[in-house]
Formats: C-alpha cells, structure tokens, sequence
C-alpha cells in the first residue's frame, strides 16, 4: 500500500518549512500569497488532505452539516435511507459531510447536540406544524433549513423552509378520481400518531377531506397500519361492504400491497376500481401495475434544499432591510388564522408543485 503524503512532504516539494504548511493549513499566521499557493500547488500534486481539525481552524468551520431525522412508528425507512444517500451526495458536491443525528428526544435532544457545534448548520426532517424544534434552532442562531413546513411563517434568516405542496397534491387527486367517474371513494391513512401529526402527512390528508366536501363525493375514512397482513385486512372490510369504488392512499400507505391485496380478492385496479397514490417509486415497485400518483420531487427537493443552506455557510450573509421587517409583520399578522393549511407561499417558504404521474389504476383516466 502506497505511503500516504504527509505536511513534511508538501513542505519538501514547495520548498518552505514544515511550520509554513502548518499556517498555511491553519491561518494562525500571514503568508504571502506566493508561498500560500506553493504550498497548495504541492499539496494537489501530492494528493495531500489535510487534517480535519487544521482545516477548521483556518476556516473556523466545521465542513460538515447535520441532518436530524427522528425515528418513529410508522416511519418509512426506504425513504428515509434514500433521503440521506441523495443528501449525503449531494454535500460532497459542495465539499461538505453529513452528520446523521437521530435526536429522538425533541426540542431537548437538538439542543444538546447543538451546544457541542459539532455542524455549521443543520437540516430538520420529520416536520410537524408548530414543531417545536423552531423555537431551539431560532434560540441558536445556527443556519437551518426544515425539510418540511414547522410554523405559519415567516421564516427569518438563518432560517428557511422547503416542502412540496401536499395540500395541492390531495385536492388534484380528489379531482382526478371526480373526473374518471368516482361515486364512493375509501381515503386511506396511517394509523401511527407518529405519522399522522408530520405536516404534509396532515396537509394531503385535509385536502382530500375537503375537496370530497366541496365536490360533494361521500368519503369513507379509515386508517391502516403497516404492512401486507394489516392492508390486507382492512381492503377485505371495505370491500366487503362493496360500495366502494375509488381509493386515495395518503402518504406512507404501500401503494404495491394495497394493489396486490385488491388482485387477492379479485378486484382489479383500473378496472373494477380506481386508485391514486399519493406517492409511489417505479423501481422499487413489487406489484404488476403502473400506479397512478404523485411525483413529489425528493431529488429537487434536496438539491434546493442543500443549495439553501450551503448559501447560508458559505455566501455573504444578506442584511434584513426596514422593508423586510415591514413585510415580515405583514406576513405574521395575515397568518394568524393560518392553523395547518398552506394556501399561500410565506417569507423562507419554499413550495415545490407536485407533478401527477398517470399510470393504469385510474378507470377511464385521461392518459394524454
């Protein structure tokens, strides 16, 4: 195995002390810009990587941001691993790590982890509305995007929110089953406390209920737990009453298994019934049909997100101005009746449509 360069190597080739390559690593002391970019010519010819910790004192930063994702019932862990993968990705593009934190203790978990400045800043996963994990980043001052919607807004700097719009998600997939000739339809969502107080779970779930009412379709509410037997159950109940001819399938709810628990009672997707999923992963697919369902965009998301936050870090911070702050207590005041609904973009609010995807479970769907 090759001998790893070391700062005594870097300081040979660029012709300076092993002390210079030490300042230039750290900033303790000036150096001419010509020595600085000797020593770091050699260091790229050596392939040398120096010292996390020396790297740090230079820039005073850490180069690594934390992504705090509880883990909780219900929970679905392909996503979330898909997530931190893309994310993890994501960050080396911007020279940065990611440090995983499962603060499942809340408010007082990120608090503890925040005192130790191990990150630069900090992505928040598995939202609530009014989550109190707001208050403790906004206490610390520390940059922070939440992937999901925590509050009404605004957000202030250094903090900001990204989410697809779920609400927009649940009142087109009422439309879409309206337009393909719905009577009854079943909304299906996760029985986890856990899962059904996260925001854009609460989102779709409070489109869909009221659109059916605006639209006047009858909607039968039931939830459901995870996996094949506990799907399979609940689909023989509502069948069973067979009245039912159009699903909705509110997010965590196994697109696959539903699909597969119907074909087990001979009732056939997109023929005998229409079902929309308010997502659903072709690749990871393990049932025979072309899921009709929601695109909600995780790549983008997380590219916008890391962008968001990387431009806090590393770009000039940007000065509030007295028309921000008019703005800002214009925007606080018209939310007050704002509860868990997101009809309108907020200030640090960014809301990504969701994209319709037609498959083969819709019955007489527009496929154009």
């Amino acid at each position: 195995m090759a001998r790893q360069p070391t700062s005594r190597d870097v300081a040979k080739l660029a012709g300076v002390s092993q002390t210079t390559v030490s300042y230039v690593m750290s900033g303790r002391r000036t150096v001419s810009p010509e020595t600085e970019k000797r020593v770091q010519i050699a260091m790229k010819e050596l392939g040398y990587q120096p010292h996390a910790g020396a790297r740090s004192l230079r820039s005073r930063k850490s180069r690594v941001l934390g992504v705090v994702i509880p883990y909780h019932e219900g929970a679905d862990g392909a996503d979330q691993h898909y997530m931190l993968i893309s994310l993890a990705q994501l960050l080396r593009e911007h020279d940065f790590d990611l440090l995983l934190i499962t603060a499942n203790e809340g408010a007082a978990g990120l608090r503890r982890v925040m005192t130790t400045a191990l990150c630069d800043g900090l992505f928040i996963m598995e939202v609530r509305f009014n989550d109190p994990r707001l208050e403790v980043v906004a206490e610390g001052k520390i940059p922070t995007v939440f992937v999901g919607t925590p509050g009404p807004g605004p957000f202030r700097s250094p903090i900001q929110s990204i989410d697809v719009d779920y609400y927009e998600a649940g009142t087109q997939a009422v439309h879409r089953i309206r337009d393909a000739g719905a009577r009854n339809v079943a909304f299906v969502h996760s029985a986890s406390a856990d899962v059904q107080s996260l925001n854009f779970v609460a989102q779709f779930k409070q489109a869909v209920v009221d659109t059916a009412g605006e639209l006047g379709i009858p909607l039968l509410s039931r939830t459901c737990g995870t996996g094949i037997q506990a799907i399979r159950h609940l689909v023989g109940q509502i069948a069973g009453e067979g009245r039912v001819d159009s699903y909705i399938l509110g997010p965590t709810i196994s697109a696959d298994d539903w699909c597969n628990a119907l074909m087990d009672l001979g009732i056939r997707p997109g023929r005998d019934v229409s079902l929309v999923a308010s997502g659903w992963h072709a690749e990871r697919a393990h049932c025979l049909f072309d899921v009709d369902h929601f695109d909600t965009r995780p790549d983008e998301l997380l590219r916008r997100a890391v962008e968001m936050l990387v431009a806090q870090i590393d770009g000039e911070p940007r000065k509030e101005t007295d028309a921000d702050i008019e703005a800002w207590a214009h925007e606080s005041m018209a939310s007050e009746d704002f509860e868990a609904k997101i009809r309108r973009p907020v200030h640090g609010l960014t809301l990504l449509d969701p994209i319709f995807v037609p498959g083969n479970t819709v019955i007489e769907a527009d496929r154009s």
